[in-house]
């Protein structure tokens, strides 16, 4: 297997499937759950920012 780059969407989505390990594998289930809630923060930040810089570049 070789590491790549996959779009921050496509990633989201096989990370928010944390809940399918639930009954089978805590651990994967636990590490899914962390890297789905990273993504959704750094989304969610980017999103916010950028809302405020085209605020800002509207004054």
């Amino acid at each position: 297997m070789e590491p790549r780059w996959l779009p921050i969407e496509e990633i989201t989505a096989i990370f928010s499937q944390h809940h399918s390990y639930a009954e089978t594998d805590e651990m994967r289930r636990g590490m899914y759950l962390r890297e789905y809630t990273a993504l959704r923060e750094l989304t969610e930040k980017s999103k916010e920012n950028a809302v405020l810089m085209n605020h800002a570049i509207e004054k």
